[in-house]
């Protein structure tokens, strides 16, 4: 989310979350409030509110780090029943939920994972809004208009981080072992 220079420069087409998810947060009919949760970093950068202020028609916007969430995700609390999640929830949604957000965007791939917790706690009347979900829709629909949806082909994985921490989690949140390793991505230089 923090790279739209490089991803705009890129000679193939590239599916981001954050351009995906501001054009749905960009729908969300109404005036209350919105709001984002991501990891420190995207918050602190600021990208999403750049880009979301515009798109939302000068509503309110509150942008929350959320930096529990990855660790307890990634240390398998993700039951919307657990109650450490549930604790965290609360301790960091506590203002959106006081400030009647009518949609959180949900700004981190990982947060999806505990989506169900986040809902229990804001309400029905709280739209989440996925970003990873937002960017592959448009993916979806890329490759249904290019045409590149048939025949037969692999699922590969790939990670910045550590690929056997990587493949024992993401055996977790898929439900099912990997088909194959995953695969360092080499770092890049920018």
């Amino acid at each position: 989310s923090n790279a739209p220079d490089l991803l705009d420069s890129y000679p193939l087409p590239v599916f981001g979350v954050l351009k995906a998810a501001v054009r749905a947060m960009g729908h969300v009919p109404g005036d209350r409030p919105l709001g984002v949760i991501a990891t420190e970093a995207s918050i602190k950068s600021g990208a999403f509110y750049q880009a979301l202020q515009p798109a939302c028609h000068g509503r309110e916007l509150l942008c929350i780090p959320c930096p529990e969430f990855v660790p307890l995700i990634e240390s398998g609390h993700s039951a919307p029943e657990d109650e450490l999640v549930k604790a965290a929830v609360e301790k960091q949604l506590g203002p959106m939920r006081e400030a009647g957000v009518s949609a959180v965007l949900l700004g981190c791939t990982h947060f999806g994972i505990i989506s169900q917790a986040i809902s229990n706690f804001m309400g029905r009347d709280t739209q989440l809004i996925g970003a990873a979900d937002c960017a592959a829709a448009e993916l979806a629909e890329y490759l249904i208009r290019s045409g590149e949806t048939g025949g037969s082909g692999e699922t590969l994985y790939y990670t910045s981080g550590n690929p056997r921490e990587f493949s024992a989690l993401a055996a977790t949140f898929l439900g099912h072992e990997l088909e194959s390793p995953a695969q360092p991505v080499p770092v890049m230089e920018v």
